[in-house]
């Protein structure tokens, strides 16, 4: 086990949350995962996330909804990796405060590297 904490999806693609959670668990990572914003809001006041890998595009409250919902929270929040196809992931993902990004479509390695980077 990599860490106490689940890793929490959140994309509205089933075939996005399927891959992503069947790489992560293989990788030996607990997973959880969401359809759209609000369904992670409620993982996520479980308080038992220990990072959030996040799709910007989604029905009910999208990516920059679930962000600044999670602003208002006190802290501490997991870190927040921003996926997405635009292709400003990387100010974008600046811009809106987060931990990280990865472009999509993106290689297993740099999932798994930043996955590592920002739970160790």
């Amino acid at each position: 086990m990599k860490s106490d904490k689940p890793i929490l999806v959140v994309d509205d693609d089933p075939f996005i949350l399927d891959f992503l959670k069947t790489v992560l668990e293989a990788s030996g990572y607990t997973v959880a995962t969401a359809s759209d914003g609000r369904e992670a809001l409620e993982l996520m006041d479980s308080g038992q996330v220990g990072l959030v890998l996040l799709d910007l595009s989604m029905p009910v409250l999208d990516g920059s909804g679930f962000l600044e919902q999670i602003a208002q929270k006190p802290p501490p929040r997991p870190p927040i990796v921003v996926m997405t196809a635009f292709d400003n992931a990387r100010s974008l993902a600046r811009q809106l405060g987060t931990d990280g990004w990865l472009q999509k479509p993106f290689d297993l390695d740099t999932l798994l590297e930043v996955v590592e980077r920002l739970l160790h």
